[in-house]
């Protein structure tokens, strides 16, 4: 919305400065286009896909281990 703004001199400088502010969302740190406040310089990024999938996976798989082994040594059988 900066980019149609009407008034001018709340639209960007140049078009340098568009390419900052889309760098700067696409790397997810705070852009110029919004309004500063302590809330969102203090916003916390969204999570991407991959985030903590791969340690969760190590927990299940770890989990499941122990538990195999477990009901391998001391199981009915055992």
């Amino acid at each position: 919305m900066k980019c149609l703004e009407k008034d001018r001199t709340r639209r960007y400088e140049t078009a340098n400065g568009l390419a900052q502010d889309l760098e700067r969302h696409l790397n997810h740190e705070p852009v110029v286009a919004r309004p500063h406040s302590t809330a969102y310089g203090a916003e916390v990024r969204p999570p991407q896909s991959g985030d903590g999938c791969a340690a969760a996976t190590v927990g299940v798989v770890l989990v499941l281990g122990i538990f195999g082994s477990t009901w391998q040594r001391f199981g009915p059988e055992g």
